[in-house]
C-alpha cells in the first residue's frame, strides 16, 4: 500500500465494525446533519460557550504534568495529576478541538461534539512519545524500517524551516497507534467522523495510524518538499486483515 507521507498516516475505510462508543462508527453513527446544500459542509459552524476539563496521560497511563492544553485560543496547563480545566470557551459546537503539547511527545489532538451551552465536557488524551525509528542522509535519501512499517525517502526531498534543501542526517520520529488497543480512543487524533462523496457525515474504522515527524541533527524540525512522494508500507493487525 503506497501513500504520500504526512505527519499522520492513517489507514481507514468506510466499512465498519465495533469500536469505542465515544467515537462515531457505523455501530455508533454521527448525528444526522439533515439536508445539506451542495457544497456546504455537513458539520455546522455554530459556536457555543462551554467548558472542557480532562486528563492527560503518557504511554504508561501515568499523569503528565506541565502539558500545555489549547482550545479555541485559550490555554491551560496540566497539574501534578495530569488534570486541566478550561471554562467559558467559545468553541465550535459540532467539532470542538483540544490540542495538547509536551516536549518529547507528539501533539495530542482531540475533536469532540459539545453537549450543550454552559456544560462542562470531559476528555482524556494519552500522549505518544517521539521515538527514533531510524536515520537517513538527506542528500541521498534512504530506507527506514519501523516496528510496523517501512519508509523510502528520495534524495533531496527534505527541507529546513527556510524551505531550503536540508543537508545532513535526518531522523524519523515515530509512534504507532494500534486500533485494537483498549485506549485507542485516547491516543488517536481527532475522531472517526468523515464526510463522504455525498456530503454526508459517516463514521470510519481505522486499520492503524502512525504519528511521524522529521528532525534534523540538532533537533530542528524538518519537512518534505511537497512534490516528491515518500512511499511507505504499514502492517495491519492480523485480526483486521480480513476486513481491510
Amino acid at each position: 500500500m503506497m501513500k504520500n507521507i504526512l505527519w499522520l498516516a492513517c489507514c481507514s475505510i468506510i466499512l465498519f465494525s465495533a469500536c469505542d462508543k465515544r467515537m462515531a462508527t457505523a455501530d455508533n453513527p454521527p448525528d444526522p446533519a439533515g439536508p445539506v446544500k451542495p457544497g456546504t459542509p455537513p458539520i455546522p459552524d455554530k459556536q457555543v460557550t462551554a467548558g472542557v476539563q480532562g486528563l492527560v496521560t503518557d504511554e504508561n497511563n501515568d499523569p503528565v504534568t506541565g502539558a500545555q492544553v489549547i482550545c479555541a485560543g485559550t490555554t491551560a496547563v496540566t497539574d501534578k495529576y495530569g488534570v486541566f480545566q478550561l471554562t467559558e470557551i467559545n468553541m465550535k459546537e459540532a467539532a470542538a478541538v483540544v490540542t495538547v503539547k509536551k516536549n518529547g511527545y507528539f501533539n495530542g489532538v482531540r475533536t469532540f461534539k459539545v453537549t450543550g451551552a454552559g456544560k462542562l465536557q470531559f476528555i482524556q488524551v494519552q500522549l505518544l512519545p517521539k521515538s527514533v525509528a531510524g536515520q537517513f542522509d538527506a542528500a541521498t535519501g534512504g530506507n527506514i524500517t519501523a516496528p510496523n512499517g517501512q519508509f523510502s525517502f528520495m534524495p533531496k526531498q527534505v527541507l529546513d524551516a527556510d524551505n531550503k534543501p536540508y543537508t545532513g542526517k535526518v531522523s524519523l520520529l515515530y509512534a504507532a497507534i494500534n486500533p485494537e488497543s483498549a485506549d485507542f480512543a485516547d491516543k488517536m487524533p481527532g475522531d472517526l467522523r468523515a464526510v463522504n462523496d455525498r456530503n454526508e457525515l459517516v463514521g470510519l474504522q481505522s486499520f492503524g495510524m502512525m504519528a511521524l515527524e522529521l528532525q534534523g541533527a540538532n533537533g530542528e524540525k524538518l519537512h518534505l518538499d511537497g512534490v516528491n512522494a515518500v512511499n511507505f508500507r504499514m502492517m495491519i493487525p492480523a485480526s483486521l486483515k480480513s476486513a481491510a
